[in-house]
């Protein structure tokens, strides 16, 4: 055995001596330049040249497997199949089942694009692109690791890949540049290139079976030695970082006559048009002077029509102002409707969810009557009727007349349970209807148009009773601050109206599950400058800056299946009052605020003990009607029942 070189113990010199002719070595079907088969079954690549060295260095005989794809070798890995699997990186999710040997070649993983893509590339700039790599290996588990939203293809090899990126089937495609290099070289893929690189890199080296130590201690130290021995000669002969040219490309070799038969084309065209061209030209010349006289009387026409254009510009502008009123209009009716459909569709749907709670009182009611005893008791009482005569005889004698005094006492006990439970259902009927009764108060309030005076605490409290019906899966935290309770001179059903869209807004933005603990605020003050600033604030999605500005706009919403009216009708009813209305908020998920202003008359005298009525509801009390709101965006929610300030 040749390893003078290689500083072998006693005992890895005997475990090599019986195990000379049995370590079989995993060979991958088409990994180049590392480890590959030529058609006669014969392996080369760096892998190979270091394996022929072992095998003269320490005097073995490898046994050598089918040609396998490395998913196939990893598996085989693991349940132990394979004694040394070469070309292999260190993860380790591997370094359960293999021990690994110093890599005896690093190269960096790059990124692979067609040569026109022009721009140079990073791992950032991937996220929009459909990216390849190969199936099972290092580069591929790292980019599943750490970058999950990448939009990855795994393929059966390089080569696959390599194709996909040339045929335009996949975008980019991430492999090592020693792989790509060779590939690209020897299938003569001109038209990729090296766009950039990613933050990883192969560190190539042998692994043994786990439960080998002997044979990973052998391998490591023959590694070494030969790595820095003969490491740069087979570098050298197999790894070439210089991509091919497109010159050398077959492509390019079939393209270059093309190109040069059609410049031959073109210039014998270019000759026949300058005939073309000398004969054109005097006949434009002529042309020329004919068309000088025309654009001299067209000169004319313009400005005669000019003249015209302004005077119908000025009439179409008229209209216009008209017409963006009148859409105005519409559009305002159009949202009072929309609200007023919406508060009718409530109240119908919430009656019709506690008439369901009547119909199965009712149902209830009618099985108590199904399971009384009372026609038992009846005919209990019939049979002492039959007996009285000879009751004493019969209620000592006849069976049954012994029986009977104890039937007729669990009788009453039954009797009194199903009396109890028809009054509890009763009782329960009574409130469904009370229900019935505030549903149908509270839309009339918003159904009839009032104008003078209205405290908007009462108004908001209605808006409320509206919108949060309900009771489902998840609550919402409402406080209150009512600073301000005075009347108003607003009418009471277009601030509903205002009131209504808001407050369906925060519940609609507090819906999805990233806001986990909602919370609505409603506060009414008066402002330093005698204005009523009412505000609805929430803790829902909140609105990004670059959408803050544009909302109350028409047509602008960030909702699906919105319509961009509501905001920009509340904005135009506020500003007809002479209100104004402010809208904020810090960003997305970090909620939003949205704050009426109010003027009130200069001559109002305000008593400082009105302003300092104030009320919270603080969270969850008593939960409303047993009805599902019907303006929940997507999950139904269940709200805590307002509480009057105090």
């Amino acid at each position: 055995m040749d390893s003078e070189g290689i500083p072998l113990s006693y005992a890895e010199r005997e475990w090599l001596a019986n195990h000379r002719d049995s370590l079989l070595v995993a060979v991958e079907r088409y990994y180049p330049p590392y480890l590959f088969v030529d058609e006669q079954g014969e392996i080369h690549g760096v892998s190979a040249d270091y394996l022929r060295l072992l095998e003269r260095e320490l005097d073995l005989r490898f046994r050598f497997s089918d040609p396998l794809e490395f998913p196939q070798i990893i598996a085989g890995a693991k349940q132990g199949r394979f004694d040394i699997v070469t070309s292999i990186t260190h993860m380790d999710s591997r370094a359960e089942y293999l021990n690994f040997t110093d890599p005896y070649i690093s190269l960096p993983a790059v990124i692979i694009t067609r040569a026109d893509a022009g721009t140079s590339l990073e791992i950032a700039n991937l996220e929009a692109m459909r990216v390849g790599s190969a199936k099972s290996f290092a580069v591929t588990e790292h980019l599943r690791t750490v970058y999950p939203t990448l939009d990855l293809i795994e393929t059966d090899s390089d080569m696959d890949g390599l194709r996909m990126v040339a045929f335009g089937e996949v975008d980019a495609y991430v492999a090592d540049l020693g792989t790509v290099s060779y590939l690209i070289e020897k299938e003569g893929l001109g038209n990729l290139r090296v766009a950039g690189d990613v933050d990883f890199s192969y560190h190539f080296g042998m692994a043994s079976r786990k439960d080998q130590p002997m044979l990973h201690a052998i391998l490591t130290k023959a590694m070494r030695h030969l790595e820095k021995r003969e490491g740069s000669a087979i570098y050298s002969r197999w790894i070439s970082l210089r991509l091919p040219s497109i010159y050398q490309s077959p492509l390019f070799r079939i393209v270059l006559p093309m190109f040069a038969g059609m410049v031959t084309l073109i210039l014998l065209w270019n000759l026949s048009l300058r005939r073309v061209v000398r004969m054109r030209t005097a006949e434009l010349r002529e042309e020329i002077g004919v068309r000088v006289r025309a654009e001299e009387d067209l000169q004319q026409a313009h400005d005669e029509l000019e003249e015209r254009v302004k005077r119908r510009t000025a009439q179409l502008h008229d209209k216009n102002d008209e017409l963006q009123r009148e859409i105005a209009d519409r559009t305002r009716a159009q949202e009072e409707l929309a609200m007023a459909r919406e508060i009718a569709n409530c109240t119908v749907h919430n009656i019709g969810n506690v008439v369901n709670s009547l119909v199965v009182g009712s149902q209830s009611l009618r099985r108590v009557m199904e399971q009384s005893r009372l026609p038992s008791l009846l005919r209990g009482l019939a049979l002492l009727e039959q007996h009285r005569q000879h009751l004493a005889t019969f209620l000592v004698e006849d069976e049954r007349g012994r029986k009977l005094p104890d039937f007729l006492s669990l009788a009453g006990e039954d009797l009194d349970r199903q009396r109890e439970r028809m009054e509890c259902e009763m009782e329960e009927l009574t409130k469904q209807i009370g229900l019935i009764r505030e549903v149908a108060r509270t839309q009339q309030t918003f159904a009839v148009e009032r104008s003078g005076e209205c405290r908007l605490d009462e108004v908001l409290d209605d808006a409320l009773k509206i919108q949060f019906s309900g009771r489902a899966a998840r609550t919402i935290e409402i406080e209150r601050d009512y600073a301000f309770t005075q009347l108003v001179p607003y009418p009471r059903t277009k601030l509903a109206h205002v009131f209504l869209n808001l407050i369906k807004n925060a519940r609609e933005a507090m819906a999805s599950e990233s806001c986990p603990e909602p919370k609505l605020f409603l506060g009414i003050e008066l402002t330093d400058d005698r204005r009523v600033k009412v505000s609805f604030c929430d803790n829902g999605v909140g609105i990004g800056p670059e959408n803050l500005k544009k909302l109350g706009t028409y047509g602008f919403t960030t909702k699906r299946e919105g319509h961009g009216f509501g905001v920009k009708y509340c904005m135009e009813t506020v500003k007809a009052m002479g209100g104004t209305m402010e809208i904020t908020s810090e960003g997305a998920d970090r909620g939003s605020c949205f704050a009426i202003f109010l003027p009130l008359e200069t001559h109002w005298d305000l008593d400082p003990a009105d302003q300092s009525q104030r009320g919270t509801a603080p969270g969850v009390s008593m939960p409303p009607p047993t009805v599902d709101s019907c303006l929940a965006p997507s999950e139904p929610m269940e709200v805590a029942e307002p509480t009057a300030p105090n």
